[in-house]
């Protein structure tokens, strides 16, 4: 009985060390380029949005200051600058409706003189 537990053991140890000596399988091979690959994806990822963030945000920025420029509330800006212009020329709209009634008064007296 102990000679056949010997023997029983001789081939458990010959076949561990047999386990131990031989090349991993296919598939563990496989899975370990999988998860490899899938980590590079993840990283990769991460650095496109990353830079996707950096983008938009100096798109945004940008867009701040045109839109400052356009209608901000400084001196310097678009509207600002147009309400001036119009208000000047609203003024001068008026001047040359007062021209144009003063001109029109002094022709109906012309034509009233003429008529005499």
């Amino acid at each position: 009985m102990s000679e056949k537990i010997a023997q029983l053991e001789d081939r458990l140890h010959k076949i561990e060390s047999f386990r131990a000596s031989s090349t991993q399988p296919l598939s563990l091979w496989l899975t370990n380029i999988l998860q490899g690959v899938t980590l590079v994806t993840i990283g990769a990822c991460a650095f496109s949005l990353g830079s996707l963030s950096s983008t938009v945000s100096a798109t945004s920025t940008k867009l701040d200051k045109l839109n400052d420029a356009v209608i901000g509330v400084s001196r310097e800006s678009l509207s600002n600058r147009v309400s001036i212009i119009e208000t000047k020329l609203d003024s001068l709209s008026g001047r040359v409706d007062a021209i144009e009634a003063r001109l029109d008064s002094i022709d109906k007296k012309l034509e009233k003189q003429h008529s005499k």
